[in-house]
């Protein structure tokens, strides 16, 4: 389904889907600021079931499960037990069964929020960055609908990045991405924070034009 709609939004209906995102977009920046953002705060912490508490390393050690804890903007902090894991994709979800997808650490789908993502054709290789630092995706969204846009990221490593996690300093990696839909002149910057194993710490991300930024950090057992 998703193809087929994508193939007419590349054609002959492209230019008027990308106008009416764009005027969604636009006529949203004209609301009230703090009602808007009372609204959407509203909206998280009814989606995401969990209230977080300080994650010590008794909390870590105790919790069965492998977790995540995200905040949402100005939305309090809530976890996300991790579901399952499937050719690198985790997905993770809270008590009312929203899901977020990642892969090393960058969310690549959600389901269940008021905005929507899902990035395919997935590209970005940390592994590859050596060789390669710009990669070239497809990505969709939900309200407003916007399918198979060029999804272009560029990143950049920074090496002996130091970073606290349950109290224990630790060495390990950054990644800046500035990523970009030129269809609609959306331009972000994202951070991601590994170990030196490579396994993820933190993420700071802009998912979608309607959603604030989303922090999310892990506890992978």
């Amino acid at each position: 389904m998703l193809t087929e709609i994508g193939v007419l939004f590349m054609s002959k209906n492209n230019i008027f889907s990308v106008l009416c995102f764009l005027f969604f977009i636009n006529s949203c920046t004209s609301l009230p600021p703090v009602a808007y953002l009372d609204i959407t705060t509203s909206l998280y912490r009814q989606a995401f079931g969990y209230e977080a508490t300080e994650i010590t390393k008794e909390f870590y050690e105790n919790f069965e499960y492998s977790f995540l804890r995200a905040e949402i903007g100005k939305s309090k902090d809530v976890i996300l037990v991790l579901a399952y894991v499937n050719d690198n994709i985790f997905e993770w979800v809270s008590s009312d069964e929203i899901s977020i997808f990642t892969k090393e650490g960058r969310i690549i789908k959600t389901k269940g929020l008021p905005h929507d993502m899902d990035i395919t054709k997935l590209r970005r290789n940390l592994n590859s960055l050596n060789d390669e630092n710009v990669f070239y995706e497809k990505i969709n969204f939900s309200f407003p609908a916007l399918y198979s846009a060029n999804y272009v990221s560029e990143l950049y490593r920074i090496d002996d990045y130091s970073f606290s996690t349950m109290g224990e300093e630790q060495i390990g990696f950054r990644i800046i991405e500035t990523a970009s839909i030129s269809e609609i002149g959306w331009k972000v910057k994202n951070e991601y924070i590994y170990s030196l194993s490579g396994s993820p710490i933190s993420t700071v991300q802009e998912i979608h034009p309607s959603l604030p930024k989303i922090r999310l950090d892990y506890y992978i057992k």
